[in-house]
């Protein structure tokens, strides 16, 4: 390295100190969390790949309605470094570390200072993993970094000087969406919608030229990929993108989400007291600003104590709570996320008046980045159907925009110092929240970070870090199925973590029979296969409460699949057809039965 390249690098360090801090300590986080949910009690994504790796189609054999980029992800990188937890979850660090690189290059495009900047920096980190079923080594932080990366490549198109800089980013702006759309279909949908909305109006010149390259790249990717499964596009086409929707209740209860959620916002915003909190705060630097000091760090101060105070040294028990407990976030994620539909509303008059009235020179193509986290909206209720309360990464986003979107004419900056202490505030809050609460997934509940937990040494997959009742509980169920000599046959319901523990491979390639990303076809055969010819061994997962709610949420309340699939289990243990080994009261639920078919 040259002395040049040297000095640039600590000059770059020295003036970003407190964003790399921040990018450090929101690795490090991200690292202890990876630790604490080992692969999120499922296994589902280890499964895929390694039947994958084996000959196993995706669509033509197992007929999974998801898409297949992280299947391959995974496959690739466990062909790499092999199959232990240590080597599998070096993967979910390198999402972490690609992540928080993916904010810090965003940050790039704003002129706020290195301390401000690192404070919207652990906001995005930690608002955008707050989703309770965040994980690592999950598709959905993948979707993530396409997000942003996304934005990034955005960015650079705009600040092209030259055709040939701009079709380059019009092609990697391409690439990322085509892949997005193969990590999951909701999200890349929106995503290359809105990336392509943006490359039309960021290019500087040859719109048409760039569209066309920027759809011929989408195209060109998405079918690489489907390649790559070995799959024909029939099948990838029936199972991931015609049939995928049956498993939520069909196309038009999936299409009714976005409807849902606006209402559902509306409802929040207008219910919820603490979803104007932060009117209070920026009462408070208004009035230090003009009693106090007119300093950016005067007034970020004098908030943050106030925050302080509200919380504890006013005894205000609610807000506390609601500090600590995730309620805080989700108040003000609703009122961001119907700020998020009225600003992508502004934008489109601000556009039409650039185009048409007197606005010409005070609009900024970048607005039409606002498109982006709107889609992220778009995209969550669709998957959810019923509302968006669950997705947070928009308001990472529109956080990060903020530090270069908001003031660009001026009007705005006396928000900024504000929108710093909420920033802070969210972002300890967050940091809290997921240490207490670090994944839950329905049934699936983990105690804290480092609570509860203990290494053990498996004879298959090497050093774990697990929770000892999880461990206690799968390590007498591959005591019960004896795995000594050819593995037995065995089926684990809904998820197929036992199969993993036990080393055993899934039944009939039954990775995951999960009741909203599990078609109707698939139940019914899987209960066909069962009454002809069963495993020897089945561990079911019995979750009413869940299967009912997923009842009400995608099918109107009526019965779907997996209700039958119940009955039918049920009946055979009553018949004394199938035998109860074992029954434990693990986790919630109302219980895991371990059968024994043939008795």
């Amino acid at each position: 390295m040259s002395n040049s390249q040297s000095f640039s690098i600590r000059f770059w360090l020295s003036s970003n100190r407190y964003q790399v801090l921040a990018f450090l300590f929101c690795f490090l986080f991200g690292a202890a969390l990876i630790a604490n949910v080992e692969l999120g009690g499922e296994a589902s994504w280890f499964w895929y790949a390694t039947l994958v790796h084996h000959g196993v189609r995706l669509y033509a054999d197992l007929h999974t309605p998801l898409q297949p980029f992280y299947v391959l992800e995974t496959d690739v990188w466990m062909m790499l470094t092999g199959k232990s937890v240590l080597a599998y979850e070096t993967l979910a660090l390198i999402h972490v570390f690609v992540l928080c690189l993916g904010m810090l290059l965003l940050l790039r495009e704003s002129a706020w200072p290195d301390w401000r900047k690192a404070c919207i920096f652990a906001m995005a980190f930690f608002v955008d993993i707050f989703f309770v079923a965040f994980r690592f080594d999950d598709f959905h932080v993948v979707n993530d970094i396409f997000v942003l990366y996304a934005m990034v490549v955005l960015l650079r198109l705009y600040h092209a000087e030259t055709l040939r800089r701009q079709l380059t980013w019009v092609a990697v702006a391409g690439v990322i969406a085509g892949l997005s759309f193969t990590n999951r279909s909701t999200d890349g949908g929106t995503l290359l919608t809105a990336t392509g909305l943006c490359v039309l109006f960021l290019s500087q010149r040859s719109k048409t030229i760039s569209t066309v390259l920027y759809s011929l790249c989408v195209g060109a990717t998405i079918a690489l990929i489907v390649h790559l499964t070995g799959d024909t596009f029939h099948d990838y086409l029936a199972n991931s993108i015609f049939h995928a929707a049956a498993a939520k209740g069909g196309t038009s209860v999936v299409m009714r989400g976005p409807y849902l959620a606006v209402l559902d916002n509306l409802h929040r915003v207008t219910h919820s007291k603490r979803s104007f909190w932060f009117l209070g705060l920026v009462a408070v630097g208004a009035l230090a600003r003009r009693y106090w000091k007119d300093t950016a760090g005067a007034v970020v101060s004098a908030e943050l104590v106030a925050a302080v105070l509200a919380a504890f040294g006013l005894a205000l028990m609610p807000i506390r709570r609601a500090l600590w407990n995730g309620v805080f976030i989700t108040s003000i994620n609703a009122t961001v996320q119907t700020l998020l539909y009225l600003l992508c509303l502004w934008v489109v008059i601000r556009l039409l008046m650039a185009k048409f009235g007197s606005e010409r020179r005070r609009w900024d193509a970048r607005e039409m980045l606002i498109f982006i986290p709107v889609a992220t909206l778009v995209s969550a209720a669709v998957s959810q159907a019923n509302g968006t309360s669950n997705s947070t990464i928009s308001m990472a986003l529109l956080f990060l925009l903020a530090t270069f979107w908001l003031p660009f004419d001026g009007r705005f900056r006396w928000l900024s110092d504000s929108v710093v202490a909420v920033a802070l505030v969210i972002a300890v809050a967050g940091m809290v929240d997921k240490a207490n609460t670090p994944y839950w997934w329905n049934a699936y509940l983990y105690q804290p970070m480092f609570q509860g937990r203990e290494w053990y040494r498996h004879p298959v997959y090497g050093p774990m870090y697990i929770e000892s009742n999880a461990l206690r509980f799968n390590q007498s169920v591959c005591r019960n199925i004896d795995p000594q000599g050819p593995q037995p046959e065995f089926l684990s319901l809904p998820y197929s973590y036992a199969n993993y523990f036990c080393a055993t491979p899934p039944w009939h390639n039954y990775v995951q029979t999960w009741f909203d990303t599990t078609t109707p076809e698939t139940v019914q055969t899987l209960m066909q296969q069962l009454n002809d010819a069963p495993p020897k061994w089945i561990l079911y997962e019995r979750q009413i409460f869940v299967l009912s709610a997923h009842e009400v949420e995608y099918n109107g309340g009526k019965p779907i699949a997996h209700r039958a699939l119940d009955e039918m289990i049920m009946e055979k243990l009553a018949s004394h057809q199938w035998k109860l080994v074992d029954r434990q009261d693990y986790l919630e639920g109302e219980g895991w039965y371990l059968i024994q078919t043939h008795p």
